[in-house]
């Protein structure tokens, strides 16, 4: 016995020969996510204060060689993703800047919709329907709590999702596409271009380079085994060019610096004398067995901060994993039945792309903010099953429909930091810092300081004696001797020295710049505006050789 299941009888694409109604999708998406940032309020989040807003400020202007680990060890995360950003947050006030990184993230839920559309219309099923259950997806999409939580903001994951999406969807129309390069899609060419780039911009997007990698092979159009090979081959190759394009540049300075391309991190592989001889990972999230790993979401039913530093509920990741083992038992149930069972294969990528990219996730992450690619993918693929197993579209359409009121009401939104719109980002101008010209400031302490950074005179040398990267107690002896030569040398030029630091580490900040031989002088109080954050104070204050 044999059930065609959805599949399309020719490899042309199933698309309208109108535009319009993706344009006006696009706009729609877009528009809706810039005014909900502006409804939720200015983004303040902790990592904007530590790096997100200094490194491209130090790669733009140059002071990378100057100035040594300000930020910590996410000093030297490549700084390509955050540049569009802090040009925005540069040249636009905090509330334009903020509405239009809004816009800018809600190309994702664009990318849900035509995926969506995409795999429906392959279905066969009718524009219309596919229209409708396409937008009403996309539309919740936009309150999943991983998303929602950074829209608008410089985090970066909503940012380089719209990468993987891109890639996704190419890949995906690919499979139907005659325009080939060497007997391969262009699509898919680029599909794997983007892939490339977007892990060079953010290293944990190597989950779904390999996610994407091994879908690739579920889009299987008759092709022999060398002919498969060679797109494989094919496929790795534009992956690096994209690596390479995004950060070839990067890894170059890194090595020259540190010798680590990408260093810090990796470092048991790389060994750089300026860090230990270490792996970086952070066991705030790794859990203690594979099935631990794997079964985690499913506390993401109730509210909990099990994978993320502030607690949240969000059915959605769970849910969809119960979608897939539901379309795992129906083909069991058929095979059993001596059914054959044939579907589109670009239904297949999708699901191993998302399981693939869901179990390297859980082993070697664990954390929730790499997995929003993920969540974004969530809600179509529960409406696919849906469709899949309930064959009337009257019913699935009310399944569907209370399906996601279930995980809308269940779901709660969360804030990284957001505050009242401000006239300006921190509330300091390079006034507040013109005295600092010519002279060398120390940063103690574990809090973020970075964001001010940019404001200092072109001419400041800044060192951070403090922090996960640069402490005397923790703190290599190459780093440490960098530090002390640099402040020797600063000496010797009879330079002025300043520490900034915040009230709470004041006792912290005292003991650090002792053991660099100096003692706290004069003090000026900083002001800055990032209520609902902490420390609510910082000081600069004015070094004397001990």
């Amino acid at each position: 016995m044999k059930m065609i299941l959805y599949r399309s009888k020719t490899k042309k694409i199933i698309l309208d020969n109108s535009y319009v109604i993706h344009l006006l999708a696009l706009a729609f998406f877009m528009l809706v996510s810039g005014l909900l940032v502006l409804r939720l309020g200015q983004d303040v989040n902790y990592d904007l204060l530590n790096y997100h807003y200094n490194n491209p400020q130090a790669f733009l202007n140059g002071s990378i060689d100057r100035n040594v680990g300000v930020s910590g060890i996410l000093s030297y995360e490549n700084p390509i993703r955050d540049i569009p950003a802090y040009l925005l947050m540069s040249n636009f006030s905090p509330k334009h800047a903020g509405f239009l990184l809004g816009a800018i993230h809600g190309i994702n839920l664009w990318l849900v919709f035509e995926i969506l559309y995409l795999l429906l219309r392959l279905m066969k099923m009718r524009r219309l329907t596919s229209i409708t259950l396409s937008f009403f997806t996309a539309c919740l999409t936009l309150f999943g709590t991983g998303f929602n939580s950074e829209i608008g903001g410089t985090m970066g994951d909503n940012t380089t999702s719209i990468l993987v999406l891109s890639a996704l969807f190419l890949l995906l129309y690919s499979n139907r596409s005659s325009r080939l390069v060497y007997g391969v899609s262009l699509y898919r060419i680029l599909a794997f271009v983007l892939i490339g780039f977007s892990t060079g911009v953010k290293l944990t997007n190597m989950t779904y380079l390999l996610g994407l990698l091994l879908a690739s092979l579920a889009l299987y159009n008759g092709q022999r085994i060398k002919e498969r090979a060679k797109q494989l081959f094919v496929d790795g190759v534009a992956a690096v060019l994209g690596v390479v394009a995004a950060a070839g540049f990067w890894y170059v300075k890194m090595w020259s610096l540190f010798g680590s391309p990408i260093y810090p991190f990796y470092n048991g592989v790389f060994k750089s004398e300026y860090y230990p001889v270490k792996n970086f990972v952070d066991p705030r999230w790794i859990n203690d067995s594979l099935w631990s790993s794997i079964t985690e979401p499913f506390s993401y039913f109730t509210h909990q901060m099990i994978s993320s530093e502030v607690a949240f509920q969000d059915p959605r990741i769970p849910t969809m994993i119960i979608a897939i083992l539901l379309i795992g038992g129906f083909f069991i149930v058929t095979k059993l039945k001596n059914i054959t069972i044939k579907w589109n294969s670009e239904l297949w990528a999708l699901m191993v792309f998302v399981v693939v990219s869901y179990l390297i996730w859980a082993v070697q992450f664990s954390y929730y903010r790499y997995l929003i690619a993920v969540e974004l993918l969530s809600l179509p693929i529960i409406a696919i099953t849906v469709l899949m197993i309930i064959r009337k579209s009257w019913l699935s359409f009310i399944v569907l429909f209370v399906v996601g009121f279930l995980i809308l009401t269940n779901t709660t939104q969360t804030s990284w930091g957001r505050i009242p719109w401000q006239p300006t980002n921190f509330g300091v101008t390079t006034k507040t810092f013109e005295h600092l010209e010519d002279s060398t400031v120390l940063i103690a302490g574990y809090q973020p300081y970075a964001f001010l950074v940019p404001y200092f005179p072109d001419t400041t040398e800044v060192l951070r004696v403090q922090s996960d990267l640069t402490s005397p107690e923790t703190g290599t002896p190459l780093m440490q001797s960098l530090l002390v030569e640099r402040i020797e040398s600063a000496k010797q030029k009879h330079k002025t020295f300043f520490v900034l630091q915040a009230d709470e580490e004041e006792t912290m900040t005292r003991k650090t710049i002792n053991h660099f031989g100096f003692v706290e002088g004069n003090c000026k109080e900083i002001p800055v505006t990032i209520r609902n954050h902490t420390p609510q104070k910082y000081r600069l204050c004015e070094l004397d050789i001990d």
